[in-house]
């Protein structure tokens, strides 16, 4: 027990040391070329890769619930961050429902399409994970 709370805490203070040098590579990266897009994917691909590793290793191991959840997590967690922060950002003045409902509608409607063909077969299925 007491190794395993070592190496947990021993690993968080890499994962900030390795955080903090990697916001400041891709800073570095960003002022040298003059364009923030490329400092943003790389800090993008810096923050989807352990999601990748974690997806990788648990479908690997025949966790495929564990990879699913990860991916539909992330999503879910991504796209509100940036709709917080863009609302942050560059408030919308004059947002009605009318809208984004048919854009609420096609999202549930593929959403609940993708549940069905997994709950149908049992599993998510390549069709399902290239859609």
């Amino acid at each position: 027990m007491l190794m395993t709370v070592v190496l947990f805490v021993i690993g968080l203070l890499l994962i900030m040391f390795g955080g903090d040098r990697f916001v400041d590579a891709a800073v570095e990266i960003s002022r040298k070329l003059g364009q923030l897009v490329v400092g943003a994917t790389i800090v993008s691909l810096g923050t989807t890769l352990p999601e990748i590793l974690v997806s990788t290793t648990a479908a690997l191991q025949g966790s495929s619930d564990i990879a699913a959840g990860n991916a539909f997590g992330s999503i879910i967690c991504n796209t509100a961050l940036i709709a917080a922060v863009g609302q942050l950002v560059r408030p919308t003045k004059n947002a009605e429902a009318r809208t984004f409902r048919w854009r609420i509608v096609y999202f549930v409607l593929f959403a609940l399409f993708l549940m069905a063909d997994a709950a149908v077969k049992g599993r998510f299925g390549r069709v399902t994970g290239i859609t």
